[in-house]
């Protein structure tokens, strides 16, 4: 069963990228594209999508894997050097289920603040955006890009130590729950699963937010998701497909870690999103059967 899509045609974004109609373009690489999102979900939302007609983040190549985490955390820390919000939900969605209102692949940047209550209300709900306040938007926030290799956003992070995901590696190994393992990354089936073949995927050092993480470990991560959403596909062959992390205790962080979690989506099961304070103990011989059967179809 393929993923339960929106109209696919036209696509906005690929004409918003192209010109053909109004749009804000905040940053641009050769693959991919940054510009404001059009309703007022949040201060500051911007979308990073690939240039290319791409429907999810499984179908993006290497390079434009790649090229979409610059534009993102490009375009996120320059958010919040323009906005300064208290936190930031990053988050790319595939399927109707999973959220996804237009069919070509994109990650939100969603800016959370204290003193603003958040909508969670479907994008069609929410009031647009006149262009000219958009493209205002955007050039405060090219105006606020920093110096991006130094810069460090500081966010509240929860004290909640990350006992989760703290066994060695060799105790993964033996407990049969480590999927995959990188330079920089491993990937788990996490103790406490939102749902069957549920993944988070976890730095090898302690990072508190993707802002912080160096070119060369934020390329290993997203080459590594890629990886996983399409071995995801293979074994599960979801209706929907969610990745994302949280950034600062506003956009329900819980572990002083970064923490980056893939959730696929089913027919018959029913799924409500919890913060992770509030999920279940998945049984060992659960989590040992899903990561046997998501590593049979792991690409070399």
């Amino acid at each position: 069963m393929a993923y339960e899509k929106p109209e696919r045609f036209p696509c906005p974004f690929c004409e918003c990228n192209t010109g053909r109609i109004p749009s804000a373009i905040v940053f641009e690489s050769e693959h991919a594209i940054s510009f404001m999102a059009v309703n007022r979900r949040s201060t500051g939302a911007v979308l990073v999508t690939p240039k290319r007609h791409v429907e999810q983040i499984s179908d993006l190549t290497p390079a434009e894997s790649l090229d979409v985490m610059e534009i993102l955390q490009k375009t996120a820390k320059s958010v919040y050097s323009a906005y300064g919000p208290d936190a930031i939900h990053s988050f790319c969605n595939a399927g109707i289920r999973a959220g996804q209102s237009v069919c070509h692949m994109h990650f939100q940047i969603q800016t959370r603040f204290n003193s603003k209550e958040y909508s969670f209300a479907p994008s069609i709900d929410i009031p647009w955006i006149a262009v000219d306040e958009l493209r205002q938007n955007a050039e405060r926030i090219k105006s606020a890009a920093p110096d991006l290799v130094e810069y460090q956003p500081k966010f509240t992070t929860p004290d909640a130590k990350m006992e989760e995901f703290t066994s060695p590696m060799t105790r993964l190994k033996e407990d049969g729950v480590l999927i995959s393992e990188s330079e920089h990354f491993y990937a788990v089936t996490a103790e406490y699963s939102r749902v069957k073949g549920a993944i988070v995927i976890l730095p090898k050092r302690q990072v508190s937010n993707y802002l912080e993480l160096s070119v060369e470990e934020s390329n290993d991560l997203m080459l590594h998701v890629r990886k996983l959403a399409r071995a995801t596909e293979k074994a599960y062959d979801p209706i929907g497909l969610s990745v994302w992390w949280e950034t600062g205790t506003e956009a329900d962080q819980f572990f002083d870690h970064l923490v980056v979690e893939i959730t696929p989506y089913f027919e018959d099961i029913e799924y409500k999103y919890q913060p992770r304070s509030e999920l279940t103990q998945t049984p060992l011989e659960h989590r040992q059967s899903w990561t046997q059967h998501i590593i049979k179809h792991l690409e070399p």
